[in-house]
């Protein structure tokens, strides 16, 4: 007897264990529910900086000085992971020719580099209780700052609840009517005529099919949302280092985009996308702080002396 009832005790104790985990699952996944619906609002969207100025560890100068965002009050799971996305994005290119360079890379630096020097800048126009969008500008020289400058964009947009990243591609139909209707307001944006030819070379990059020019040229559609809800989309060009020199001595840009609004782009929708449903449902969330000491570029700042040598020659 004694042992049936202690038998029983400890079924009774196992079924309490049980129904006490099935509660607690049961009670996170509507805390989850609930979060995923309701979105995050109290956020904040920390602006840091990288800076580096004529370090010694090289055997080339470098000034470096790159804005990047820095997310808190997230998931912490999802905070790191974009945290981490966030800095890489900011750092492409000083990581490109400078902290991580392949071996064509380093034969480029060995011939051509005295001082390498990149400025970005960080831009968070569109920031909802679902959605984050960031576009980044940066101002960069692979030879010094007086020759070889080239001007670039990119973009990461993000899920702040599951940490997703969408590319261009994940959001539109990349079609040539995509390619038109980009291309049309590039036009008269920039008060330029409309090509065919040149629309089908768009088409190409937003394709990513160009093969002979990504032999020399890293293609990068991006694309970035507004506060207002318009979108600006663009393709940044940039070169590797098998391009070589271009000879350039004023900056060159390697990007261009058109700014279009949301009406205009419900052709090009990909509504299989989760993007959209967040998109529609979004409010303005979250906080941006800038960053409190953030150093102007000796070269590249806005009273760098570059400016005024590109002025006078």
């Amino acid at each position: 007897m004694e042992v049936k009832e202690h038998n029983n005790k400890r079924t009774i104790v196992i079924a309490f264990f049980c129904v006490g985990v099935l509660l607690l699952t049961a009670a996170w996944y509507g805390i989850s529910r609930l979060s995923s619906s309701r979105g995050c609002r109290d956020y904040t969207v920390r602006m840091e900086q990288y800076v580096s100025e004529y370090s010694e560890d090289y055997e080339y100068d470098a000034v470096i000085t790159v804005e990047y965002p820095c997310l808190e009050g997230l998931a912490l799971e999802v905070q790191k992971q974009l945290n981490g996305q966030l800095y890489d994005v900011a750092m492409d290119r000083v990581n490109y020719w400078h902290f991580d360079p392949d071996e064509k890379v380093k034969t480029f630096q060995k011939e051509y580099f005295s001082i390498f020097c990149s400025d970005v800048r960080c831009r968070v126009a569109f920031h909802s209780q679902f959605l984050l969008s960031v576009d980044l500008y940066e101002i960069y020289s692979t030879y010094n700052p007086l020759w070889e400058v080239k001007c670039t964009k990119r973009a990461l947009n993000a899920d702040l609840i599951t940490g997703d990243v969408y590319q261009l591609e994940d959001v539109f139909i990349i079609d040539q009517a995509f390619a038109e209707l980009w291309y049309r307001a590039l036009c008269e944006q920039t008060e330029t005529d409309f090509s065919e030819e040149d629309e089908e070379i768009f088409l190409s990059w937003f394709l990513r099919e160009d093969a002979q020019l990504e032999s020399d040229y890293v293609i990068c559609p991006w694309f970035c949302v507004e506060e207002n809800g318009e979108f600006t989309i663009g393709i940044s060009v940039d070169p590797k280092a098998s391009a070589g020199v271009s000879g350039n001595v004023t900056p060159q840009d390697c990007y261009v985009f058109a700014r279009i609004a949301k009406e205009d782009l419900e052709s090009c929708r990909r509504e299989d996308s989760p993007f959209w449903k967040l998109y529609e449902k979004s409010q303005s969330a979250g906080e941006v702080t800038e960053c409190a000491d953030r150093r102007e570029h000796i070269w590249f700042g806005e009273n760098g002396s570059v400016w005024s040598y590109w002025e006078s020659n």
